[in-house]
């Protein structure tokens, strides 16, 4: 009878909190949405990328468009490039539901979805540590509307990451505090699924929480715990190998794998680094583009703040017997220590935080913990002094100030962010100081109200980085744009050329699905990665493209371009308005269609002994091989002379002897062509491990020719055809079947044990 009164009473607990995390999300959602029309739009990333990519993905899925991608950059592998930001998300699916192009009206309160979920999440597991449940709702909340969820708003594919998190602690616990099987594989196939760069930290968090949270009786009992965890673990990554199988071939040759830290940089972060990560202890998050210090913008997405109590009423817990004691230090020296710091990012030379949700969990049932257990006295002395530290910081940071104006940046919000921090801790303490039957309630009416001001907040400051932008995209002008016949009739079922355009319009062609040259994504094809840094693309995320770029979209096939203003050079064919701007259509004059013989080889030394400007008319004509490899014997060491033949008079005769009746799939592409002789046929298109070549039906090999593909043929009239397969594509979907059968046999053998005890008790 009491188990059922309890039950019921966490049923209503939990009943509240869904209601008003959907409310608090409202709040702050709600508004925004109503001023852009019905849409949300924020800037930059989230405008640019994450709802292209998902209206993309959306429209691919339907379209079995799941191979080769050629509306991606300069083609990619579709897993590869989109595994990271939705394939695996269960929110991504859920807009399946829906038309591709509603998610710029479904964002917002996908958004709001997403917030709730992070709160029932966290309320599952949070409630198993605290006796009464509405403790859990505080907690839930804190961790839900926390700095990390707020200063990551641009960034939407996070917040799964963040919803789906305590899930993984609720099965660990209950695969080792109390022997429930399968849950915990269940759940470790679900994050792996949602995101492979997380996962790598999740599971180091895991191994951190298993070593120091636990206490075993026994070594018996330790390793008999820690196998149970492997074996699961195992299934549930063996279960995920559908997308993160070839998602990890994807990223192992991409270069962002080499970039590691270095040994430099593993001991001691620079001052101004170690004045932001106390920061994001002890202030609100604002955003990511617009900080008010120590530094003016940080991608970094470090906040580690619980609405209005930020660490106050954690911190009681440290000098108490807390069992997350052990561990919330070990993760205080992780954060401090750029070594230990990126162990959670594979060693990553950037800075990122992106891992500080795992240690705000912690933070919330360390707080909630001290108000249910911790005396009145202990906790206010702790409030006091984290009210201290605040100030010792704040006074710290005006101090240097007068030293170096950049550690304030910003003096507005660096106002109001110190202003909401002590506004919090003072409300905190009131409530501390109010009878405990009264604190519950207020802690709710107190958090909830901190979350909404701090998201709201953070909705106006990031919005303030660039209002053009966030006007235009809130009228949906990238979605006129896409629209458009960019076009002539005539050329409408030409399959091979490409575009060219820039911001505004990175990531059009995911909308229009004309191939385009430019994107804004950093899962690209990996190979490509030699040609932009020999050619002079600066490649971060976009594709940042020298400002006489000319030869470059030559080499690469493109017919149009669009532009805000006329380019000189090119023939305009016509212009349009999208409501915000002009957008001008203008064709290249030295077009080359994709697929063309070339009569030249050149080293990679010897072409890099040519002004960065001139390489691009190089690779017109030459295929690129190692130094130490011979040359097919249809081509001949490029020249002086070839390097001086005008790129129009090069182009003509290119476009005369290209490959005719090109077509593109996800499955590859073909066509025809007819040569007097044996030649090398150099397709601009990304070389990968997963393509396969053909003429006239037999395979033929492929090589790379910096980062695209040469094949030989034979003299006559021939039909080309690549094929392209997702590399161990296969093997995962055979894993991942392994898998989940496996963990269905887990669940299956422990109801069917539960129902022999049954039995016996009968």
């Amino acid at each position: 009878m009491q188990l059922a009164h309890s039950r019921k009473k966490d049923k209503d607990a939990l009943k509240r909190l869904v209601l008003l995390s959907g409310l608090v999300g409202l709040a702050i959602f709600l508004p925004f949405i109503i001023s852009d029309g019905g849409r949300l739009s924020l800037v930059s990333d989230f405008n640019h990328q994450e709802i292209p990519f998902n209206i993309h993905s959306n429209w691919a899925i339907k379209n079995g468009a799941v191979r080769w991608d050629w509306y991606t950059d300069l083609g990619v592998n579709f897993i590869g490039a989109f595994s990271f930001y939705t394939l695996g998300s269960p929110f991504f699916w859920l807009y399946m539901l829906f038309p591709p192009y509603s998610f710029h009206y479904l964002i917002g309160w996908f958004y709001i979805l997403k917030y709730m979920t992070i709160a029932t999440t966290a309320f599952l597991w949070l409630k198993t540590h605290v006796e009464n449940a509405d403790y859990a709702v505080i907690g839930a909340l804190l961790y839900a509307f926390s700095g990390f969820s707020h200063i990551n708003m641009m960034f939407y594919h996070i917040h799964e990451v963040i919803a789906f998190f305590p899930l993984l602690l609720y099965a660990l616990d209950r695969l080792v505090l109390d022997g429930k099987r399968g849950l915990f594989a269940l759940v470790t196939a679900l994050c792996a699924l949602l995101n492979y760069f997380f996962f790598f930290g999740e599971v180091l968090f895991l191994v951190l929480y298993f070593l120091f949270v636990y206490r075993f009786e026994s070594k018996r009992k330790f390793k008999e715990s820690l196998l149970k965890v492997i074996g699961e673990g195992f299934l549930g990554v063996l279960a995920s190998c559908i997308l993160l199988l070839p998602s990890l071939l994807f990223i192992v040759n991409s270069p962002k794998a080499d970039n590691f830290l270095s040994v430099q940089d593993l001991w001691i972060y620079s001052p101004k680094r170690y004045l932001a990560i106390i920061k994001a202890f002890l202030f609100p998050a604002e955003s990511m583009v617009v900080q008010s210090g120590p530094f003016s913008s940080d991608y970094s997405s470090s906040s580690l703040y619980l609405p209005a109590v930020g660490i106050s009423l954690a911190f009681a817990s440290f000098t108490g017997k807390s069992k997350f004691r052990r561990l919330m230090i070990v993760l205080f020296l992780f954060a401090f220590i750029p070594f230990l710091s990126s162990a959670f990012t594979l060693f990553n030379s950037f800075y990122y935080a992106r891992w500080f949700y795992m240690p705000l969990l912690i933070l919330s049932a360390m707080s909630i913990k001290a108000i249910e257990n911790e005396g009145t006295k202990r906790i206010l002395r702790s409030v006091k002094i984290v009210f201290i530290l605040t100030i010792v910081y704040t006074v710290l940071q005006v101090f240097l100030y007068f030293f170096d104006p950049s550690i304030i940046s910003s003096v507005i919000p660096f106002v109001t962010t110190a202003f909401v921090s002590f506004a919090g801790l003072f409300m905190t303490y009131r409530i501390l100081k109010r009878k405990r039957e009264k604190q519950i309630r207020s802690f709710v009416l107190l958090t909830s109200a901190f979350s909404i001001i701090s998201g709201i907040y953070g909705m106006i400051l990031i919005r303030s980085y660039n209002p053009a932008e966030t006007r235009d995209f809130s009228k949906g002008y990238l979605m006129e744009t896409a629209k458009f016949d960019l076009v002539p009739e005539e050329e409408k079922n030409t399959q091979n050329y490409r575009t060219y355009s820039y911001d505004p319009f990175w990531n059009l062609s995911m909308l229009n699905r004309i191939p385009s040259i430019n994107s804004y994504i950093t899962t690209y094809s990996p190979s490509v990665t030699e040609f932009f840094e020999t050619v002079g693309i600066t490649r971060s995320a976009a594709s940042l493209f020298p400002e006489d770029p000319d030869d470059i979209l030559t080499f690469l096939s493109v017919r149009y371009r669009l532009d805000t203003e006329e380019y000189a050079g090119y023939k305009t064919l016509y212009r349009k308005s999208n409501g915000s701007k002009t957008i001008y259509v203008s064709e290249n004059p030295n077009f080359i269609p994709l697929g063309y013989p070339v009569e030249y080889y050149v080293t990679k030394t010897e072409l890099l002994n040519y002004p960065k400007k001139d390489r691009a008319k190089v690779l017109i004509s030459a295929a690129v091989i190692p130094d130490d490899e011979e040359p097919a014997e249809n081509l001949k060491p490029y020249n002086l002379q070839a390097f001086r033949e005008p790129v129009n008079q090069l182009a003509q005769t290119k476009r005369e002897q290209a490959v005719t009746d090109f077509t593109r799939d996800t499955n590859g592409f073909s066509g025809k062509i007819t040569v007097d002789s044996a030649k090398t046929i150099l397709f601009t298109v990304p070389w990968d491990k997963g393509w396969r070549a053909q003429i006239d039906g037999q395979e033929v090999p492929i090589k790379n020719s910096l980062g695209f593909m040469i094949i030989q043929v034979p003299e006559g009239s021939h039909t080309i055809r690549f094929q392209y397969r997702i590399p161990r594509g296969r093997l995962g979907i055979v894993f991942s079947v392994i898998g989940f059968m496996s963990i269905f046999l887990l669940f299956f053998r422990k109801s069917k044990v539960l129902r022999q005890i049954d039995d016996t008790k009968i």
